[in-house]
């Protein structure tokens, strides 16, 4: 290892807590082995290794080697109890499945080289060697300081409009149909067939747990994730050595209320044929997994495809997050309703509209400096418009592709409560003490309708 290679390792553990069992001299050995075997040469060598990013579960980072090659290695951050390898297996043959399937043709992947999903390889953690996407990250734009728009808030509208409709394309691409032996829900797995990879519908894997499967149906789907959640509270409140039981508010009782409460309401949020048809969801197109043509904003690469499952295509109706909005950022709103739960749901965002300039809050952001919200709101009641959008040119290309029998105009309205209900239920036994009052009152609602259709 040269002196520059050296010091280059020790700036990236000391700038980015790099965790303590990762080796990055062993992941340098273990990609420059591979690339060696893949082209039967070994007169190369590693020259660089720099960051490219950081993501919730993994780092990448960017190898140079000696002939040119530039390859990225995405090293897991979770510890080998926490790892999930049934999970980057699912991811990895997804990636594989868009790039290698020929279904999805306009959806540039990385082209993946080698992984390991072991802690006992050199570089002590699970890793996988891929292409290095071109483009740029929109997400990294920035406004002057302080208080400056960032990401896509501070393109121009043209270049706004530019980037969700191309975002917009891109989920109606990867809202196709699929084939026949697809159409189960739960998560891609890798199938090999006389040494020709193949793919079909695994169990249902999220990043941390996986619930079984594949199933026929999301209310399949949601009483796995009641039995698993009842299992881990069970668990924990009968460990002896838990000193942190489930939260005080979760006693027994009101445990064991919630629980009964979702599994009645599961069969009430059956989802409608016409939104029924399973199809692939990657769970985070953000502008920080989406690579852009600086000049053109085509989209030259859709990255971190962790979680990506086949899932009911209403529950796929979400919007970028770049166009999320909630109703206490940058304030809370001063017109927001005095109701139980307002806006408390990740999956649907808060439409903003334009309080008068003297119900702002005093902010300062250091001495006698004033921050200035109106670039803030005036961003986020632009996404409204921007959100309109997005559906209405997701719906146009899924008519122009002939992906739908009908149109799929109010999809994302239509999409609400059943996303609600899907996320009430995956933020798992703490999350139902939190939305609480939500689910008594859906409850309550279906007690009502039924006896007003006179059941018993």
């Amino acid at each position: 290892m040269t002196d520059s290679l050296a010091a280059q390792i020790s700036t990236l553990k000391a700038l980015y807590s790099t965790p303590k069992w990762v080796d990055l001299n062993g992941l340098i050995n273990c990609a420059t082995t591979r690339l060696a075997s893949s082209r039967f040469q070994t007169d190369f060598e590693c020259g660089g290794i720099f960051l490219l990013g950081r993501g919730a579960y993994n780092t990448v980072y960017k190898l140079q080697f000696s002939d040119g090659t530039q390859l990225a290695a995405s090293v897991s951050k979770s510890s080998s109890k926490e790892f999930n390898p049934t999970a980057k297996h699912s991811e990895i043959a997804t990636m594989k499945f868009v790039r290698e399937s020929g279904l999805f043709p306009d959806i540039p992947v990385p082209k993946i080289y080698a992984w390991d999903t072991t802690f006992s390889n050199l570089a002590g953690a699970p890793y996988v060697l891929m292409d290095i996407v071109p483009g740029v990250n929109l997400a990294d734009s920035r406004g002057p300081e302080p208080r400056g728009l960032r990401g896509l808030d501070y393109l121009e509208y043209e270049r706004q409009d530019k980037v969700v409709k191309a975002l917009a394309v891109l989920q109606a691409s990867l809202s196709r149909p699929l084939p026949s032996e697809l159409t189960k829900i739960g998560s891609i797995a890798p199938v090999d067939v006389q040494g020709k990879p193949q793919y079909s519908i695994g169990p249902f894997v999220t990043s941390r747990t996986c619930l079984g499967g594949p199933f026929t149906s999301m209310q399949d789907v949601w009483r796995a994730k009641l039995e698993y959640e009842a299992l881990y509270t069970v668990e924990q409140r009968a460990s002896l050595d838990n000193r942190s039981p489930p939260g005080p508010a979760c006693t027994p009782e009101t445990f064991s209320e919630l629980y009964q409460e979702l599994s009645s309401l599961i069969d009430h949020f059956k989802i409608p044929v016409k939104y029924s048809r399973p199809v692939l969801h990657h769970p985070d197109l953000a502008l920080r997994n989406v690579l852009f043509d600086p000049d053109t904003l085509k989209i030259t690469g859709v990255i971190d495809w962790a979680g990506a499952q086949i899932l009911p295509l209403v529950l796929t109706a979400l919007y970028p997050d770049d166009l999320l909005s909630a109703n206490d950022h940058p304030f809370t709103h001063p017109d927001v309703p005095k109701n139980p739960y307002p806006d408390f749901w990740r999956c649907i965002p808060y439409d903003w509209t334009h309080p008068s300039p003297e119900s702002y809050p005093a902010a300062f952001i250091g001495p006698e400096m004033p921050a200035d919200f109106r670039p803030l709101v005036g961003a986020l009641v632009r996404r409204v418009t921007l959100r309109a959008q997005f559906a209405a040119y997701f719906d146009e290309e899924m008519v122009r592709r002939k992906y739908s029998d009908s149109s799929l105009a109010t999809l994302f309205s239509d999409a609400q409560e059943y996303l609600k209900f899907n996320e009430t239920l995956f933020r798992g036994w703490r999350g139902w003490m939190d939305l609480e009052r939500w689910i008594k009152s859906s409850y309550e609602r279906t007690q009502i309708s039924s006896r007003k259709e006179g059941n018993t």
